[in-house]
């Protein structure tokens, strides 16, 4: 159910940050020509003067190259890389979209910006969902820690509830002779 989650929180993310990408290139279509042809380097002053053509290229600037757009499609590109691979996105990654886009939403009316609100939304329940799974046998997300009777393995790790005291358990190159329930050494295989 996470998974899902994330995966419509991240396809939410993509299409405003590429949605706003296109919308930008489509409007200030012109001024990215100028600023190709006159060559890119300090092509929009971080001051500029009071005239309207340089008012109009700071304004293409941060709506387009400058934007949010660009770290938004970042943003969604990590959050499905993530859940698809299983490892959970933290909740305060959730909060701090959603937190970001309602304000923009109330500064800046009308504006798409309440829509980032929803992936917020999704990436905060993903992490709740997420978290209650904790503590059950079978395979989990990665722990910082690695206890008696588990075995730490890549992004996830092995519940050995189940094993026989005293059996010998392999996995991943090590060996645990005696089982992992019996704090015996663990040797590489």
């Amino acid at each position: 159910m996470s998974r899902r989650l994330l995966g419509w929180a991240s396809g939410l993310l993509l299409a405003l940050g590429a949605g706003h990408v296109v919308v930008s290139v489509l409007e200030s279509r012109s001024r990215i020509l100028d600023w190709l042809g006159e060559g890119l380097w300090a092509t929009v002053p971080l001051v500029p003067e009071q005239t309207v053509d340089e008012q109009a290229g700071v304004a293409a600037f941060w709506g387009g190259v400058g934007s949010f757009a660009v770290p938004l499609v970042l943003l969604g590109l990590l959050v499905r890389h993530l859940a698809v691979r299983g490892v959970p996105v933290p909740a305060w990654v959730g909060w701090a979209v959603a937190g970001w886009c309602a304000l923009g939403g109330v500064m800046l009316v009308p504006s798409p910006f309440f829509v980032g609100v929803v992936p917020g939304v999704l990436i905060v329940l993903a992490a709740r969902l997420g978290s209650r799974g904790a503590g059950e046998p079978g395979v989990e997300p990665l722990l910082d820690t690695v206890e008696v009777g588990e075995l730490t393995a890549g992004v996830q790790r092995v519940v050995l509830d189940d094993q026989r005291p005293g059996a010998p358990f392999e996995a991943g190159g090590l060996r645990v002779p005696g089982g992992g329930n019996t704090g015996g050494g663990v040797e590489a295989g």
